[in-house]
């Protein structure tokens, strides 16, 4: 993974709910992250027509990060759908969907 790629900061929080209590957000991590890919994807939904937006991020491997996490990049939040590592726990893709801008 080349540094110079790394272009963008995000953020990595875990939602955490107590039984009578507001959920809260746990901050996991902030990183340096690369955007591999943006996609838009309709989603047809009972009431009716809702786009989501799909994007990868890449990053250095770091342990803790569970799919169900949120990554916060400017004012956009994303949830991570999916983890895959890539050269043995080196690199780290992050799938994640959320609200099309």
């Amino acid at each position: 993974m080349r540094a110079g790629r790394l272009k963008h900061t995000i953020a990595v929080t875990r939602r955490v709910s107590k039984k009578g209590a507001p959920d809260t957000y746990t901050p996991i991590a902030t990183l340096r992250a690369e955007i591999i890919s943006r996609d838009a994807r309709a989603f047809i939904a009972e009431a009716g027509e809702q786009t989501e937006a799909a994007v990868v991020f890449r990053v250095r491997f770091r342990p803790g990060i569970e799919p169900g996490d949120l990554v916060t990049m400017g004012e956009r939040e994303f949830a991570i759908d999916e983890l895959k590592e890539i050269v043995a726990r080196r690199v780290l893709e992050l799938r994640c969907t959320g609200e099309r801008a």
